[in-house]
C-alpha cells in the first residue's frame, strides 16, 4: 500500500494531529524529529490525555543498525506511565498522545525526544536517533494530582488540549471554573504562586493542564467536582542559560516580593517567591570565583528569610535543612542558629537545639531570641524529667506492691534447724 503522509497541519499556530489510518505517516513535530508511521489503526475517537495512565507494548530499536535495546514484549509485561508527566522521553509523551485504543505504530524519535547528546548506558549512544514499535492497549483517564497521592484531589480530562507544555509557578492563567452540576461559569486572569483567589486545588490543576485542555476535578468532600478550562498562559521567563548580572537581578526581585508577602503574613507565597530566587542563584554557570562567592553571599539572607518563613509555616524539617545550608556559608550566622534551634525544639530535638542556643549565647549572652527559647527548652524539659520520674516511680511502685503480694502467697521456706550430735 502506497504511504500516505500528513503534516499534521496546523491552524492558528497550534498543531493538530489527525487520527492515523494503516500506512500514514505523520510528522507530530515538524521539522524537528518526531515521525509517527501507522501499522494497526485504532479503534473509536478518543485518545489519551495529559495526566492519563496508559499501558503499552514497546520494542525499542537504534535507527542506524536496528540493534534492539529493549522490550516489554519479551518480558512478556506491559509498560505502565502516567502521559505527559516528563517521566518517560518526549517522544512517547508526545506520540502516544496521538494515539487510539490498539493502535500500533512505529515511532521515529531525534535526539531532541529521546536521550539527546547524553545516551543512555552503554546500550543507546550519545545522540541516538530511536524506533519504537509501540501498541497502546489502554489508559485510565482520572488520575490521583494530590501532592501526597493520597486521593484528595482527582482529575479527569474531558477534552485534551493543544501543544505540549503546561503552565508552571509564575504563569499567569486565563481560565474558566463551574461547578459540574452546570452552575455560573467564571473567567479569572491570575498568576501562579502570587493569587488570593487561586484556591491550592486549582492552581494544582492548572499546572498539570494543556492550552484549551477541559477538566473535571473532585476531593472527597466535593464529589460534585469543578469544570476548568484553560484558556490562555504565558511561559516564564526561563531561569537557565541566562548570564550573571540578570541572575543576580531576577533573585533581589523575587527576595523583595518575598519580604512583601512576609509582612503581609502570606507565608506560603513567601516560601516559593525566596526558593525561587535562590534557583536563579544555584546556577554557576560562567562564573568566576569571585562572582561565585557573591551568589553565595546574596544566598546567605535569602535561606535564613526562607527559614522564618518555614517556622511560621511549621516546615520544622524543611527549615533545618536551609538553615544548615545557611551555616554552611557562614557557621556564626545569629539568624540561622537561632531558627534552626526553633525548628530543634518543635521536634524535640533537645541536646541539637541546645548546642545551638549555647553558640548563640556564647556570641551574644543577652539575645533575646535565644534566651526566650532557651526558656522555653528548659520548661519542655523539666515537664519531661517530671513525666519520666511520675512514670519509672509508679513502675517501680508497682513492681515493690507484686513483689509483696508474691511473697505473702509463696513465703521463703524456713532454714531446718540441725539437729546436734
Amino acid at each position: 500500500m502506497e504511504d500516505k503522509y500528513s503534516d499534521a497541519s496546523s491552524s492558528g499556530g497550534e498543531h493538530i494531529v489527525e487520527d492515523a489510518t494503516v500506512g500514514m505517516v505523520q510528522e507530530l513535530a515538524p521539522k524537528q524529529g518526531l515521525v509517527k508511521e501507522c501499522l494497526v489503526e485504532g479503534e473509536g475517537v478518543a485518545r489519551p490525555t495529559t495526566g492519563s495512565k496508559v499501558s503499552v507494548h514497546y520494542v525499542g530499536t537504534l535507527a542506524d543498525g536496528g540493534k534492539k535495546f529493549d522490550s516489554s514484549r519479551d518480558r512478556d509485561e506491559p509498560f505502565t506511565f502516567e502521559l505527559g508527566k516528563g517521566s518517560v522521553i518526549k517522544g512517547w509523551d508526545v506520540g502516544v498522545a496521538t494515539m487510539r485504543k490498539n493502535e500500533k505504530c512505529i515511532l521515529t524519535c531525534s535526539p531532541d525526544f529521546g536521550y539527546g547528546s547524553a545516551g543512555a548506558g552503554q546500550d543507546i549512544p550519545p545522540n541516538a536517533t530511536l524506533k519504537f514499535e509501540v501498541e497502546l492497549l489502554s489508559w485510565i483517564d482520572t488520575t490521583d494530582i494530590s501532592k501526597d497521592k493520597d486521593g484528595s484531589l482527582m482529575k479527569k480530562t474531558i477534552k485534551d488540549g493543544t501543544a505540549w507544555d503546561t503552565p508552571q509557578y509564575e504563569s499567569t492563567c486565563t481560565y474558566t471554573i463551574a461547578s459540574a452540576d452546570g452552575g455560573e461559569t467564571k473567567t479569572f486572569t491570575e498568576t501562579i504562586g502570587e493569587s488570593d483567589v487561586l484556591t491550592p486545588d486549582v492552581e494544582a490543576t492548572l499546572e498539570t493542564m494543556k492550552k484549551n485542555e477541559i477538566c473535571k476535578i473532585t476531593t472527597p468532600s466535593d464529589e460534585v467536582g469543578l469544570v476548568i478550562t484553560l484558556k490562555e498562559f504565558n511561559t516564564p521567563p526561563s531561569r537557565f542559560g541566562v548570564d550573571y548580572e540578570t541572575r543576580v537581578k531576577e533573585a533581589g526581585v523575587r527576595k523583595e516580593q518575598g519580604n512583601t508577602y512576609y509582612k503581609a503574613k502570606k507565608t506560603h507565597m513567601a516560601i516559593k517567591k525566596y526558593e525561587r530566587a535562590i534557583e536563579y542563584l544555584d546556577d554557576e554557570t560562567g562564573t568566576d570565583d569571585k562572582q561565585k562567592q557573591v551568589l553565595k553571599d546574596t544566598k546567605l539572607p535569602l535561606y535564613t528569610n526562607l527559614a522564618a518563613a518555614q517556622l511560621f509555616e511549621n516546615k520544622n524539617t524543611e527549615c533545618i535543612e536551609i538553615c544548615t545550608k545557611a551555616l554552611d556559608i557562614d557557621g556564626g550566622n545569629v539568624k540561622a542558629l537561632v531558627r534552626r534551634a526553633k525548628a530543634l525544639n518543635s521536634l524535640d530535638k533537645w541536646p541539637e537545639c541546645r548546642k545551638d542556643l549555647d553558640k548563640v549565647l556564647e556570641f551574644d549572652g543577652k539575645n533575646s531570641d535565644a534566651l526566650k527559647e532557651m526558656e522555653k527548652l528548659k520548661k519542655k524539659m523539666k515537664a519531661q524529667d517530671a513525666k519520666d520520674k511520675q512514670r519509672f516511680g509508679n513502675m517501680f511502685a508497682k513492681l515493690a506492691k507484686m513483689e509483696a503480694a508474691d511473697e505473702q502467697k509463696n513465703p521463703a521456706p524456713q532454714e531446718e534447724k540441725k539437729a546436734e550430735e
